[in-house]
C-alpha cells in the first residue's frame, strides 16, 4: 500500500504538518494502541504506536506548500503534529494498494482506480462514487448505536502486550 498525503494549504511547522521517521518501512508493522497514554508526547488519544517500538528521536517534521504531496509505505511510523498556529490546515490522505489485498480498513469502501489487465473493472462513474461514500457515511454515523453491529478499525485488540505503557 502506498499512502499519498497531499496540503490543500501551506502548512509550516506550526500549523501541524505530517512528521515521519525515516527507514521505518523498513521494518514490520508496529502495533498501535488505542488511547495508549505511554509515549509522554504531544501525540495524545486515538490509535498510536508507543514510541518504546521505533527510533523516535530521527522523526523529522515534513512542511509543505499547498498542492505538495508525500508518498509512504504503509509501514511508516508517522503522525500529524499539533496545530499551533491560528490557521486550518486541510490536507487529503489517499491509499492505493494492488487489486485483491485488504486495505485493513473494511469499513470504507474500495474501488479499482486503474486496471491494466481489465481497465472494465475501474470505478469510473461519480454518482456511483459518491454513493459509496455517503453510504460509507451513514454507516459510520450508527457505529455503536442501538441496533448496529460493531465495525472492528484496528488489526489489534486491547490488551495487546506492546501497549503496556
Amino acid at each position: 500500500m502506498i499512502t499519498v498525503w497531499f496540503s490543500l494549504t501551506d502548512t509550516p511547522e506550526e500549523a501541524g504538518p505530517l512528521f515521519v521517521v525515516p527507514g521505518t518501512h523498513k521494518g514490520d508493522l508496529l502495533t498501535h494502541c488505542n488511547n495508549y497514554d505511554g509515549n509522554g508526547s504531544v501525540f495524545k488519544g486515538g490509535r498510536q504506536i508507543p514510541m518504546k517500538l521505533f527510533d523516535h528521536e530521527n522523526g523529522v517534521p515534513l512542511p509543505m506548500k499547498r498542492g505538495s504531496a508525500i508518498f509512504m509505505h504503509k509501514r511508516t511510523v508517522h503522525s500529524s503534529l499539533p496545530n499551533i498556529s491560528n490557521r486550518m490546515r486541510w490536507s487529503f490522505d489517499l491509499r492505493y494498494n494492488p487489486t485483491g489485498q485488504s486495505t485493513g480498513r473494511s469499513a470504507f469502501p474500495g474501488f479499482i482506480a486503474r486496471s491494466r489487465n481489465n481497465p472494465k473493472s475501474e470505478l469510473r462513474d461519480p454518482v456511483l462514487w459518491k454513493k459509496m461514500w455517503l453510504d460509507c457515511r451513514k454507516k459510520m454515523s450508527q457505529i455503536n448505536q442501538k441496533g448496529s453491529d460493531e465495525i472492528k478499525f484496528s488489526r489489534w485488540e486491547d490488551g495487546h502486550p506492546d501497549c503496556e505503557a
